[in-house]
């Protein structure tokens, strides 16, 4: 098994929000504990085929809660962070989606699953910008995912990035280790870990 991780990430230039009210739009959009425990209790059903007892009710309440506390926060310069492990490469993208619907600001995310899968891209305003997906052979086998190089004006628009030729150069990158590296380097913040 190989590194994984994900993270969204609000470009806040402006301040527009505090931590605390990216903290609570986030948990309150892609963590609410209630609606989720709903989810989980209809795809139980559906699955098992059984009455959702108030004892698997509990019991799933408390695995919502520890996921719920499990996001990591944090603030660097123009930028709210969410580590959030809850997600992966096949789920990050509609959260950063769900996200961006309600901070009106853009949102980068970016995920690494098991070395071999990297995918990084904005979204603003319930839309996909632009995503780059670098994809080892395997996973591009097992997954039936296919690379994807992201638009370099595009990010720069959205991101408010000066140095293009850097950015067209990160769009070109096929090593997601690198990769990583030119981010953290161009937007100044962690994506990995805090």
């Amino acid at each position: 098994m190989g590194a994984k991780f994900a993270s969204i990430h609000v470009y806040d230039p402006e301040k527009k929000m505090t931590d605390e009210q990216f903290k609570t739009a986030y948990l309150d959009e892609l963590h609410d504990i209630e609606k989720e425990l709903q989810k989980r209790c209809v795809t139980f059903h559906n699955l098992f085929g059984e009455i959702v007892t108030q004892e698997t009710k509990d019991k799933l309440r408390g695995i919502v809660a520890a996921e719920h506390d499990e996001v990591i926060f944090s603030n660097s310069g123009d930028w709210h962070s969410a580590f959030d492990r809850n997600y992966t490469f096949e789920t990050i993208e509609d959260a950063a989606l769900s996200v961006s619907q309600i901070v009106n600001q853009p949102v980068f995310y970016a995920t690494l699953y098991d070395d071999d899968i990297f995918m990084f891209g904005v979204c603003r305003e319930g839309r996909r910008v632009t995503r780059q997906i670098q994809i080892g052979f395997f996973a591009s086998r097992a997954y039936g995912i296919k690379r994807e190089a992201a638009d370099a004006k595009a990010f720069c628009q959205q991101l408010n990035l000066k140095n293009t030729s850097f950015v067209e150069k990160l769009c070109k990158q096929k090593n997601h280790r690198r990769s990583i590296e030119m981010i953290e380097r161009l937007l100044g913040i962690s994506i990995w870990e805090v």
